[in-house]
């Protein structure tokens, strides 16, 4: 006979771990057979009763969604949440491996469930709520390709207590954000989710289920750009370098210098854009032969100096309010120039 808790039937076991099991289950009384999972109760009581807590404020697409709880004498206690038959981006560690096209739309999505956390309260309409262990394991995927984050039991609320004892590390260490680091938590913010939503992006693109301690998506060794003197551009795959400035903007020390998760989901849109359109990056100390005389590469300046562009028979008008910043590239052997607006937000006419 197979074993039931209350109406629901297990199908399968998924997972046992020190702190839950976890079994594959479907309703007994009359349902269509659907499963679902059923999350048992494990020594961590207080985790457990709050990512009931929490998964019961939320109704997200990207939001794994509470089905049912056990009744309240019923032994052990369980919850009930949907079934995401693609498992966790952590069982797939090559899935998207290089692929910009594949991977952003699912970080994007991630983006969507923490944007949809951070903008809410459980209580005090004040406090957001942060998730606090974003990481590939809590982060499922279903057949459809609809993403949804799990895993909430360590996720700040408003109640001041965290549930973890002071110095004891959250979550994975590669993972998490530095004022993180041994549980502390007097200045939590939703910009530590920003930071491990940056290593997840990094971790789906390297493909090889390995991540870096710190803020190294820059060294030689774990540059997504693959760096190589004997390429053209000084790198295997350049256009990386669009999602490196991306991870620029969330893998940093210092949370303040981090954009919050809405901005992040709009860059990420760019960046795949730009990636999937071979577009040059344009930032400095990388190396691009000219496309004129294809013997010089072109060397990278940024001015807003009138006087500089006037020697170049160039001039900015119709701009209001400010100084317009632009970039030249001037090729060291022919002379050949291109010009780019820098600014993301403003407009500019050339004559």
């Amino acid at each position: 006979m197979a074993h039931k808790y209350e109406k629901w039937e297990v199908v399968d076991k998924l997972a046992q771990g020190g702190q839950s099991a976890t079994y594959l289950v479907k309703d007994s009384e009359g349902g269509s057979g659907q499963l679902f999972v059923l999350k048992r109760i494990g020594k961590r009581e207080g985790r457990f009763h709050r990512e009931v807590r929490a998964l019961g404020l939320f109704d997200h697409p990207n939001i794994l969604k509470l089905i049912d709880v056990a009744s309240p004498n019923f032994s052990p206690q369980y919850m009930i949440t949907e079934y995401c038959s693609g498992g966790s981006l952590g069982e797939s560690p090559s899935r998207w491996k290089g692929d910009v096209s594949t991977a952003i739309p699912i970080f994007r999505q991630l983006c969507d469930g923490l944007s949809y956390l951070h903008s809410r309260s459980a209580t005090d309409g004040i406090r957001p709520i942060v998730h606090r262990d974003i990481k590939p394991h809590n982060i499922f995927i279903h057949a459809d390709g609809r993403v949804v984050i799990g895993d909430f039991g360590i996720c700040s609320l408003d109640d001041g207590n965290f549930l973890t004892e002071e110095f004891e590390a959250v979550g994975p260490r590669y993972f998490i954000a530095p004022e993180l680091e041994d549980s502390l938590t007097a200045n939590v913010t939703t910009r530590a989710d920003v930071y491990s939503a940056g290593k997840v992006l990094y971790w789906m693109l390297r493909g090889d289920g390995h991540v870096f301690a710190g803020q190294k998506h820059r060294e030689s060794f774990w540059n997504l750009t693959r760096p190589n003197p004997n390429t053209p551009f000084g790198h295997e795959d350049v256009y990386m370098e669009h999602v490196n400035l991306l991870l620029d903007l969330m893998i940093t020390e210092k949370p303040d210098d981090r954009r919050d998760i809405d901005n992040i989901e709009i860059l990420a849109k760019r960046a795949q854009q730009y990636v999937e359109r071979r577009a040059q990056p344009l930032v400095p100390n990388l190396p691009r032969p000219c496309m004129f005389c294809g013997q010089g590469q072109y060397i990278w300046n940024k001015t807003d100096n009138p006087d500089r562009l006037s020697q170049h028979g160039l001039a900015t008008h119709g701009y209001p309010g400010g100084t317009e910043t632009v970039g030249l590239f001037v090729c060291n052997v022919c002379s050949n120039m291109q010009v780019f607006h820098s600014g993301t937000d403003r407009k500019a006419w050339w004559k």
